[in-house]
């Protein structure tokens, strides 16, 4: 099977395109013209094509021979506005182009921001999603946005379509994860420090992509992605402290609530004195707040049942693959809460 991988010099992207290569597949790597790739390693079978999905360029060419699309590109750097429209052009043009070409089927990637954290208790892949999409800022709604737009393209080309949505993606390189609290020199908050976090490692996340693009029976499906390793944002944090040579200070523990009830405050606040102009810190906005840091109960059942998947590395040897050579004797002190 030949694959077109969007975003294939990414954190995400080059795995995916490693996970492809191991299982025997051909790969095309979809990058951006000025990508450095000098550190990926890639063997010589790996066809790079350089563009800008913003700018169109010829994609149409960079599907020829193509028997499957595995969209992983979206823009991360810039303000909200930026992120959102550079994704939504990208991901546009792209399928237009597809259009145009042979090739009939997409595993798209979306993400675990596009649920609305304020109405979710338990999380299956039929939570609702943010109404209005932009509720949570411009990385939610792109991955919204791409997920409308390649529904809408492959009910009219007769497309088959699967969406993955993974939760927090870690790895080497991608380690100090948001959903864990905050530092504030050499204190390390951790927020609700007993609840399970929406995690999945890198390697472990491209497993579910390059199995999913091996399943044509997928069609239609959403499939979330999480390692379902029962880790706690207090367990991730010592780890982090404990293995790291990066990481220091102190782990201090602080209940879910207690800080919930302080941001909501803040954003009360925010409301009564600039109403709607008020700009805060994405923490002091309720839904951006819980996607972060709500303890929710996690459902990996569908991707179990339907891809027949589970995390092939457990969470220790995901720690070993991300700290490498880093261990450092001794577990991190953690203050009283």
């Amino acid at each position: 099977m030949k694959v077109l991988v969007t975003g294939a010099n990414g954190f995400l992207g080059r795995e995916v395109v490693a996970a492809l290569l191991a299982r025997g597949h051909e790969v095309r790597a979809l990058v951006r013209p000025a990508a450095k790739l000098e550190r990926l390693d890639w063997p010589d079978e790996v066809e790079v094509q350089r563009v800008d999905l913003r700018a169109g360029g010829d994609l149409e060419a960079a599907f020829q021979g193509i028997d499957v699309l595995c969209h992983l590109a979206t823009t991360m750097v810039g303000d909200d506005f930026t992120i959102f429209s550079g994704t939504v052009l990208g991901t546009e043009r792209l399928l237009d182009a597809m259009a145009k070409s042979q090739v009939r089927r997409i595993v798209l990637c979306s993400s675990f921001s596009t649920y609305d954290w304020l109405r979710v208790e338990t999380l299956t892949e039929d939570s609702p999603t943010l109404d209005p999409p932009y509720a949570a800022g411009g990385y939610a709604a792109a991955k919204l946005w791409q997920e409308r737009l390649a529904r809408r393209a492959a009910e009219t080309n007769d497309w088959k379509l699967t969406i993955l949505r993974p939760g927090f993606i870690w790895g080497e390189g991608n380690e100090d994860l948001p959903c864990v609290g905050q530092k504030v020199g050499p204190l390390n908050f951790v927020f609700g420090p007993w609840r399970q976090l929406a995690l999945t490692h890198v390697e472990n996340c491209a497993d579910a992509f390059a199995r999913a693009v091996e399943n044509e029976e997928l069609s239609g499906e959403v499939l979330n992605v999480d390692d379902d390793h029962g880790v706690t944002a207090s367990d991730f944090a010592r780890e982090r402290l404990r293995r790291s040579s990066k990481a220091r200070g102190i782990r201090v523990p602080l209940p879910y609530m207690v800080v919930r009830l302080g941001v909501w405050a803040v954003n009360l606040v925010s409301r009564g004195l600039f109403g709607e102009r008020g700009k805060l810190p994405s923490m002091f906005v309720p839904v951006r707040f819980d996607l972060r840091y709500k303890p929710v109960k996690i459902q990996t059942k569908k991707i179990e049942q339907k891809l027949s998947w589970k995390a092939p590395l457990s969470f220790e040897a995901c720690c070993d693959r991300t700290w490498p050579r880093e261990r450092r004797p001794g577990p991190a002190r953690v203050a009283s809460s």
